[in-house]
């Protein structure tokens, strides 16, 4: 009689195991169909945050005004400060071609200057 126990027992142990096993190894994520929503089930950690990033610039926009930043250089100033950022900009590709392959070429008297 205490052998059908016994077997009863295990086949218990033996499920409740399996059951565990089952509810700690399954998937815990729903598998998307489209394949866009896979992508971004992958990419979703790296993304661009589009209302994070506006919300910092409107911080920082406000702490600029009511710190006076932006009346702290007159409009001629301003606008040659930009002027000038624009143009290192553009010479920028133009440096890195010249560091590239070594050698200065027609744009050697715009660089030195």
């Amino acid at each position: 009689m205490e052998q059908p126990w016994k077997s009863v027992k295990r086949i218990f142990w033996i499920s409740l195991v399996m059951a565990a096993a089952i509810l700690l190894l399954h998937r815990s994520d729903i598998e998307a169909g489209d394949l866009t929503q896979r992508v971004h089930g992958f990419t979703r950690a790296v993304e661009f945050d589009y209302g994070k990033w506006g919300l910092q610039a409107l911080g920082i926009k406000s702490l600029q005004v009511g710190s006076g930043a932006v009346d702290y250089l007159p409009e001629e100033a301003q606008k040659e400060l930009v002027l000038a950022y624009l143009d290192l900009v553009r010479t920028y590709p133009e440096l890195l071609s010249v560091r590239r392959f070594g050698s200065l070429s027609r744009r050697s008297s715009c660089i030195a200057a």
